[in-house]
């Protein structure tokens, strides 16, 4: 069995809880992403997109490891920032895991 810190260097986490700034945040590393088009006989309608953390099921995450972040900006042009999403590295020294 891989210690807790071997996992989170290699990827192989869903969620961690870290703590920042003296406030627990839990970090996901995977989400559930939906796009969602409208449309009509005469015309392409609008479409939404829904980004939620893990398998959907939690609303939106609070933040998402860089990995993560990076996999969704280039594969599918979200930027995490912009949907108010902060982006967290579980490894970096300032942060301390719960």
């Amino acid at each position: 069995m891989s210690s807790l810190q071997d996992r989170l260097e290699s990827g192989a986490y869903d969620r961690v809880t870290v703590l920042v700034d003296g406030k627990e945040v839990e970090v996901f590393n995977w989400m559930t992403v939906r796009k969602q088009f409208t449309v009509r006989a005469n015309q392409m309608g609008a479409h939404t997109l829904s980004v939620e953390a893990g398998d959907g099921g939690i609303g939106k995450p609070d933040a998402v490891s860089p990995e993560l972040a990076e996999e969704l900006d280039y594969h599918l042009n979200i930027d995490v920032a912009d949907r108010g999403i902060d982006v967290i590295d579980p490894t970096a020294e300032e942060v301390d895991l719960v």
